[in-house]
């Protein structure tokens, strides 16, 4: 009877196995990219240049000596580098942080005083670099994390963690409520002219920031992929004019709105993908901005997912969707209810994000 019961445990446990097996299978195979054609693409950058001292002087004229090569990489050393003006990228460089032996980040970037445009930048005609393995701490202070704006072109920003940027939802009162509006992002794409074109975002961290984790407006061809967002106005927002994106992978927690997906006219999104995303655990805190209606107040506090006029090429499926009730899973604004695909999504309330108790 044991060596019965022994085989059946044996047989039990290998269909265990390749059900698992199976199953993780079909999860990756769910979370591959669909297209990738859009996004960065990766380019020589043979020179090397190595930062020594704990400076951002001696980053910014590594980030020069590397344009002036035509193209180069430069690695920070390990510590905390305090930053009292924007740091330029320029085009063929990519700027690298330390790693710690166990793969965590080992350089920070500390913010000083007010950074508007981003302690790290990028502007028009700024084509091929990447960010990588940063800490970015904004310290509280007015400004966003990363700006890449005015149409750069075939950039990656990956493995950075961006926080204390701008001022954080602490403060409910109902004129520093307003004030999150014009609040800064963690990461800012915006164009008012050229489009932002050939870019990827992925696996960061974005806490404790005052609007965006990702604001995107007027950005093409790009991916944001496997990005963790919490403590800010919304995970990300494509704000309008985004074409041929792809949104995938991500986790927003505790955000007043989990993410929104907005179009402002009829050439306002286009092939936009939204998959495989978790939001949950979202906040009700009161949200203001001037666009949403006679007051300001937006209603849709505690929302997962926000689809904002036109809807037409918006794709929405295989996503966890919780907001703070059902029926706030999705929002419409707008037309968007009959143009967008919305397919294979979950559905359920989820209570709002607990903060772990200060010591």
């Amino acid at each position: 009877m044991y060596k019965k019961n022994g085989k059946c445990r044996l047989i039990q446990r290998s269909i265990m196995l390749m059900l698992m097996i199976l199953l993780e299978i079909n999860v990756s195979f769910a979370q591959k990219i669909e297209h990738p054609e859009w996004g960065f693409k990766d380019f020589p950058a043979d020179s090397v240049f190595y930062v020594r001292e704990l400076s951002q002087i001696a980053v910014q004229t590594a980030i020069f000596k590397a344009y002036a090569a035509k193209g180069g990489t430069v690695y920070l050393p390990p510590g905390i580098i305090k930053v009292t003006n924007n740091i330029m990228m320029m085009s063929n460089v990519k700027l690298k942080g330390a790693l710690n032996k166990d793969g965590s980040r080992a350089t920070t970037l500390s913010a000083s005083k007010y950074l508007f445009e981003g302690v790290i930048m990028a502007r028009t005609g700024t084509n091929n670099t990447t960010v990588e393995n940063l800490i970015i701490n904004g310290n509280g202070i007015d400004g966003h994390g990363i700006a890449y704006v005015y149409g750069p072109t075939n950039f990656l920003i990956a493995n950075c963690e961006i926080k204390n940027i701008g001022y954080t939802k602490i403060d409910t009162s109902i004129e520093a409520l307003k004030t999150l509006a014009d609040n800064p992002s963690a990461i800012l794409i915006w164009s008012d002219k050229n489009p932002a074109k050939n870019f990827t975002i992925k696996n960061n961290v974005a806490k404790n920031y005052c609007r965006h984790g990702v604001a995107i407006h007027n950005g093409q061809y790009f991916i944001i992929e496997n990005n963790y967002f919490e403590n800010g106005s919304m995970g990300y927002d494509t704000g309008g004019f985004a074409l041929h994106g792809e949104i995938l992978g991500n986790e927003v927690v505790d955000c007043i709105f989990g993410a929104k997906i907005a179009g402002y006219d009829s050439e306002g999104i286009k092939d936009i993908i939204v998959h495989n995303n978790n939001h949950h655990n979202l906040d009700e805190t009161p949200y203001y901005d001037p666009g949403y209606g006679d007051n300001g107040w937006s209603t849709d506090s505690g929302t997962a997912l926000v689809i904002q006029g036109n809807g037409k090429g918006v794709v929405v499926k295989n996503n966890i969707l919780s907001g703070v009730t059902v029926e706030k899973s999705i929002a419409f604004w707008g037309k968007a209810k009959k143009d967008a695909i919305i397919e294979s999504n979950e559905s359920m309330p989820s209570p709002p994000f607990k903060k772990a108790k200060v010591k």
